[in-house]
């Protein structure tokens, strides 16, 4: 193992990288980390002076799936491509890497480079075939890791959902008990419930009534359950939650499934007045308990961004997307089949139950006798309904794939992009789509060095994409392109010419559009920015175009001696025939063609009542 350290080496730098997934780790996992900062005096051991080794831990809290977003990945690979790393430290694979595809590249690199990767057990050298085998056998393991582990927690939930003993915790205001939901046995719980109601009553909107509550100082109840079926009641101030929710036709394509990367609440879609149908994403931040918002951007430049990476990210070989999506839509086919057994199940179990009431009831007591009959009744009518409702589905609904639904999913595969531009793919579709491989989004606002959003995409394999997006700064300019205007400005540019120069230099507004002469004079006048570009000339128009010899309105006014608006006048009698035409700074002058008799008839009603 000392002989894979060798002089050359140790006159390098030792690099040791450390990482946790997540924040919660970070925080909980404490001997993870511990063991992980301990390998600097592995370093030492082996030979490094200790000014020689280097820590770098500016990727904790973040996922490895990716060397995205992992800054300190960057400059770990950075350091053993210049050569000024002898030694790479961590104490399992997975803390470098859990791609397959980041960990064979910095393998290589480090190949070349010749430089060693150290864990606790064992010094490996990548250019050794044995080694590097062995590396490669480690990586791809720690990448299945997380196939793993997800096949795992899935399975047991599966498994204990067809026991019928998954439950999810019920509302507030309600418990579990044999059959199902029933009113929480606690009559202060139930007490709160209802103030809650009576006052949304009275109040305009959910979030007058969270306001109220907090203003009034009134605690509600809230049931924290526990995996052994244990729960806990604690009273707290009212909150308006924000959930997931269905993808709807909105114009936002992200709505339900934003995270604030600051404060990690869910941020909401807004829309402006019907009239403006133009969608922003917000975080309330402290607004459900009456305080202030958090953030909020623009949902435009968002939704570009993440479209143009999905689009990017789903291009796999025609064949395995079209058999994956076959596979998906079978797989919801069954899915929804098995829906509807256990339904017919159910129905028919209460109907059996409900028969054996009946009969093991006393005949002589009639009045109970009735009831049980009553609902054995009741429970037959149900199944029949079931049944019925189940066979209409099969129906209308396809439950099951024919032929012909398999063809048309293999050729609409092929191309992704045209389905997704299709006009006859609407906003809802899309989102689907999106949800079919996106968990998660979380966006943070980023001030300096330029206005921008970091976006970060958790995709559903666990992978994280990290995108950086301009900002729009409302109706102020990022201040580079404010200096730049201003320096346009300076040189004597007309607010034409200026905003010809800032379009080619790819240069935006405020809100993110290309610039037009009337924002550069806005800008201007809100900058405090006077006009240094000397007065254009206007060339006015002429009594008569000097080409055609046509009239303009001001030149037959003129000539027939009347006002302008007897002229008009003339032209709204449909007398006078008129054309428009460029003349200058007029883009659409007025040419009057009056010919000979023409000019008779204007005279004569010039010189009789033509004035008024």
């Amino acid at each position: 193992m000392r002989g894979r350290v060798t002089a050359s080496r140790l006159e390098r730098r030792a690099f040791v990288y450390v990482r946790q997934s997540t924040p919660m780790q970070v925080h909980e996992h404490v001997e993870s980390r511990q063991r992980q900062y301990a390998l600097a005096d592995r370093a030492v051991s082996l030979g490094w002076q200790p000014a020689e080794v280097e820590v770098i831990d500016e990727d904790q809290g973040k996922s490895g799936s990716s060397s995205e977003g992992r800054s300190g990945s960057a400059r770990l690979a950075d350091a053993v491509a210049h050569g000024q790393a002898g030694a790479v430290l961590a104490i399992e694979v997975s803390r470098l890497a859990r791609s397959s595809t980041d960990w064979q590249r910095l393998l290589q690199v480090c190949a070349v480079a010749d430089v060693v990767v150290i864990d606790e057990q064992s010094v490996y050298d990548p250019s050794d075939k044995d080694d590097k085998m062995l590396l490669d056998l480690k990586g791809t393991m720690s990448e299945a890791e997380l196939h793993w582990l997800r096949l795992r927690l899935v399975g047991g939930r599966m498994n204990k959902a067809r026991r019928g003993e998954l439950q999810v915790h019920p509302p507030t205001g309600y418990v579990w008990r044999e059959h199902g939901f029933t009113l929480d046995p606690d009559e202060a719980v139930q007490r709160a419930v209802r103030l809650l109601f009576e006052r949304f009553a009275v109040e305009p909107t959910a979030w007058a009534v969270v306001r109220w509550a907090n203003e009034q100082g009134v605690r509600f109840p809230t049931r924290r359950w526990y995996a052994d079926g244990a729960n806990k009641l604690t009273w707290r101030a009212l909150t308006q939650g924000a959930t997931r929710g269905a993808p709807n036709r909105g114009s936002a394509l992200l709505a339900g499934l934003l995270v604030c990367g600051r404060c990690g609440r869910r941020m909401r879609t807004m829309y402006e007045k019907p009239s403006k149908p133009r969608a922003s994403y917000m975080c309330l931040g402290d607004h459900d308990k009456g305080g202030s918002i958090c953030w909020s951007v623009p949902a435009r430049t968002i939704d570009e961004a993440v479209e143009k990476l999905f689009l990017s990210k789903m291009v796999p070989e025609e064949l395995d997307l079209s058999l994956a999506v076959e596979h998906e839509a079978d797989r919801q086919a069954g899915a929804l089949e098995q829906q509807w057994v256990t339904r017919r199940e159910q129905v028919e179990y209460e109907a059996r139950r409900a028969e054996r009431r009946y009969k093991a009831v006393d005949p002589d007591n009639r009045v109970v006798a009735r009831t049980l009959e009553r609902e054995w009744e009741e429970k037959l009518r149900e199944v029949e309904e079931v049944q019925r409702q189940y066979e209409e589905a099969r129906r209308t609904r396809h439950v099951q794939l024919s032929d012909e639904d398999r063809a048309r999913i293999r050729k609409l595969a092929r191309d992704l992009p045209a389905i997704w531009r299709a006009p006859t793919t609407d906003n809802a579709e899309r989102k689907a789509m999106l949800r079919l491989v996106i968990e998660a989004i979380s966006l943070s606002p980023v001030e300096v060095p330029r206005r921008m959003t970091t976006v970060r995409v958790q995709w559903q394999s666990g992978v994280v994409s990290e995108l950086l997006v301009e900002r729009p700064h409302g109706h102020r300019a990022q201040q580079d392109t404010l200096a730049r205007l201003q320096q346009l400005v300076a040189e004597g540019h007309h607010d034409a010419v200026v905003a010809e120069r800032l379009n080619k230099e790819r240069l935006l507004t405020g809100h993110l559009e290309p610039w037009t002469a009337v924002k550069v004079a806005r800008t201007r006048s809100a900058q405090g920015l006077a006009r240094v570009a000397p007065r254009k000339t206007y060339r006015f128009l002429p009594d008569r175009d000097p080409e055609t010899g046509a009239y303009s309105v001001p030149g037959a006014a003129r000539r027939f001696g009347v006002p302008t608006k007897t002229v008009n006048k003339w032209i709204e009698r449909g007398l006078i025939t008129v054309h428009h035409q460029t003349f200058g700074r007029y883009h659409r002058a007025r040419w009057l063609a009056i010919d000979e008799d023409l000019t008779a008839t204007l005279e004569r009603l010039a010189a009789g009542d033509g004035r008024q």
